[in-house]
This record gives structure tokens, C-alpha cells and sequence, in this order.
């Protein structure tokens, strides 16, 4: 399995569309990569192993359904942590935001993630200060 996590992400969406592997199977995949090389690259700030988990059950029932929401359904993603997200840390780069956490309304983008079946693993790094701005409350 771990030659999926070198997949693009169009490949892996027609290989769970086609039913060639499941959407939990990738999620696996990639919870096995980010468990061996996070502690050297520190990239994914809070790892959410059971939402992603969730996420991809709840994706490969709806392909059973035949409830195919987005071309990229099943596809496993991070957000950075400049986007607030719903029970996960959204520092923007800015440690002294490390503890709270966002209101429990998802931002447009993770709701459309959310919408088109894309379990989430947990915001990823980023570096210096969000210059975006950007966040829902």
C-alpha cells in the first residue's frame, strides 16, 4: 500500500471510484507515511487519526450508494493551519494561537471538502505568520 501514497490525487479518485481500493485504505496508507516521517518533518501540526478514519468510511459508503460527491471523492487532504478548522489547532504560524480552537462553523473551503467526501488528516505546518488573514468565527 505504500506505493498510493505516490499516486496523484486524479488516480487515486478514479482508483476508488472504480473500486480498485477504498477510500479507507488510502487513509491508511498515508497515516502509516505521516507516522514514520512526522516526527523528522514535523509538518502535520494534530493528526486527526479518527476523524480521518471516519471520514473515509463515511466516503466509501456513499460510493456504495453510488453518491459521488466531486471528482475527488474519497481523496484524503490536509489543510493548512492558516484555515480555521472545526476541533483542530489553526495557529497561521502564530504559536501563541496554539491553544484555542476554532468555533464549531466550518469555513466555505472545508465545507465543500466536507461536501465532496475528502476526509481530512489534520492541518499541516506552515511557517512565519499567516498573511492571509483569512478565518471564520
Amino acid at each position: 500500500m505504500v506505493e498510493l501514497i505516490y499516486k496523484p490525487a486524479t488516480m487515486l479518485a478514479n482508483m476508488i471510484r472504480r473500486k480498485e481500493v477504498s477510500s479507507v485504505e488510502v487513509v491508511e496508507a498515508y497515516l502509516q507515511r505521516i507516522e514514520v516521517v512526522n516526527p523528522k518533518l514535523n509538518a502535520v501540526v494534530q493528526l486527526s487519526v479518527e476523524t480521518a478514519r471516519t471520514q473515509a468510511q463515511q466516503a466509501d459508503a456513499a460510493l456504495a450508494r453510488g453518491d459521488i460527491k466531486g471528482p475527488l471523492n474519497g481523496v484524503p487532504m490536509t489543510i493548512k493551519d492558516s484555515l480555521n478548522t472545526a476541533g483542530v489547532i489553526s495557529t497561521g504560524g502564530h504559536l501563541p494561537r496554539k491553544k484555542p480552537r476554532p468555533s464549531l462553523r466550518h469555513p466555505p473551503d472545508n465545507a465543500g471538502k466536507r461536501a465532496a467526501n475528502r476526509p481530512g488528516r489534520g492541518p499541516t505546518r506552515q511557517g512565519g505568520i499567516s498573511v492571509s488573514g483569512v478565518g471564520w468565527h
